[in-house]
């Protein structure tokens, strides 16, 4: 590996518009869960593959042709990919490890050459070459977005860890970078990971790697601000300062499972800062509180010149879907909120289902954009252990609160055995957050 090498690559980079991967919609009720699990759903962390995809929003390529005279070679590797900013933070300073490691399979090699961890993020960059590589990839039906498959520890989905994937075509072959977030409740100092690529630009193959990694170790402030509201709370416990990263670690205590407590983060000068991934690092009820530990992670700007961060914690409340067997006439009551819905017609369409119903005890508010859709699409239809979600989700008159959902049954369905479910807690986004007391980091 040598300059000349990388700027004759970098010189040939193709800029493959689809890896812009467009972020996963998330489903009404379901998505709202999901977002408590992972706050920061817009940049962040999902579980497993589909945070791979989460990770991906926000990751463009522009066309690269890089003067690299001043650029150490280590940091070089980083530059064909725009959105690394870590892995190139902590190359220009020197704390990226090189690595030369290679594996052969059908004719391909695959060879490691980076890796670095920081926080609790790993990352490593690679080449693939090889008589047997398409000079020219395209996704196939059953092909990843990123451009390869790769697996950690024992393959298994559960074992998997989130995070975003990048593959770019050069004059030899390919180069590719990934990025994982560990989400272990005490990160090690230092660990192996065991990684296996099984598939590049198409091609399948076997190329196992064991990657020794020590971490660039932060320093650890203990904080412990805390902002209470009633019995319900925000803790920050610690705040730990990398070369690149930032990783803070919270606290939360709710009194219901369905509720979030989330928070923004600003500078001294008012600026908000937006976090790259959240996590939960533990949650359990005790006395029937939801308490929850969470880890959270921001890029190198944050704590750059700053004596005091501001933290704005605010509650979003929610619900769990009202279920009741369906039935022209039934009435469903949100259990927190008020809201009401009746059903007035229900009709069988050859297979089709047509669903009329009416919200009420909501006449005095004014929605915003896209909630009172988003309702109607989230209600669904259950038949026994499978529930559908309308195809077609018709405002017949948003005035009157009157919606028409369209659901495509099995002819042999049973009407009897339909159970209607009810998001009421997706109302609640029309609703103001409630603020809790600011809580002020001041910084060492």
């Amino acid at each position: 590996m040598n300059k000349s090498w990388f700027d004759s690559q970098i010189d040939q980079i193709a800029v493959p518009e689809d890896d812009i991967m467009a972020a996963v919609s998330r489903g009404i009720h379901e998505g709202k869960k999901q977002k408590k699990k992972k706050m920061f759903a817009s940049a962040g962390v999902l579980s497993g593959s589909a945070a791979a995809i989460i990770l991906g929003t926000g990751f463009f390529f522009a066309p690269v042709n890089v003067v690299l005279a001043s650029v150490p070679l280590i940091g070089s590797l980083y530059e064909p990919f725009s959105s690394f900013t870590i892995g190139k933070e902590l190359a220009s300073a020197g704390l990226v490890k090189e690595l030369n490691e290679k594996a052969e399979s059908g004719g391909i090699s695959i060879t490691l050459t980076s890796a670095y961890y920081e926080g609790n993020v790993v990352g490593i960059t690679f080449k693939a070459e090889g008589e047997n590589l398409p000079e020219k990839w395209k996704e196939g039906p059953n092909d990843p977005a990123s451009g390869y498959s790769l697996s950690l520890f024992d393959g298994k989905e559960s074992s998997q860890l989130a995070g975003s994937h990048s593959l770019v075509e050069t004059e030899n072959g390919y180069i590719g970078t990934a990025e994982y977030y560990l989400d272990e409740k005490k990160l090690p100092s230092d660990f192996t990971l065991p990684l296996t690529f099984t598939s590049i630009a198409g091609e399948k193959g076997d190329w196992k790697f064991e990657v020794p990694l020590k971490r660039i170790e932060p320093k650890v402030l203990a904080v412990n601000g805390v902002s209470k509201s009633g019995s319900e709370s925000v803790t920050i416990q610690t705040v730990a300062k990398g070369k690149a990263t930032t990783v803070i670690e919270y606290k939360t205590i709710l009194s219901n499972e369905y509720d979030q407590l989330s928070f923004k983060i600003k500078d001294a000068g008012g600026k908000e800062q937006f976090p790259v991934s959240s996590e939960v690092i533990r949650s359990e009820k005790k006395a029937g509180m939801i308490v929850t530990d969470w880890r959270v992670l921001y890029t190198d700007d944050l704590l750059k010149n700053e004596d005091v961060l501001t933290v704005l914690p605010v509650i979003e409340r929610d619900e769990s879907p009202t279920m009741s067997k369906l039935s022209p006439g039934l009435v469903l009551e949100s259990s927190r909120f008020g809201y009401q819905l009746r059903v007035e017609q229900v009709k069988r369409d050859g297979d089709q289902l047509i669903v009329d119903y009416q919200l009420s005890n909501a006449s005095g508010e004014e929605f915003k954009n896209d909630v009172l859709q988003n309702f109607a699409e989230g209600v669904s239809i259950k038949n026994k252990e499978t529930l559908m979600n309308g195809k077609i989700s018709i405002a017949a008159d948003e005035k009157e609160f009157r919606f028409q959902s369209v659901y495509a049954i099995p002819s042999e369905t049973d009407l009897s055995d339909l159970t209607l479910s009810v998001p009421f807690g997706v109302l609640s986004m029309n609703r103001p957050s409630e603020k809790m007391e600011p809580i002020k980091i001041e910084l060492e």
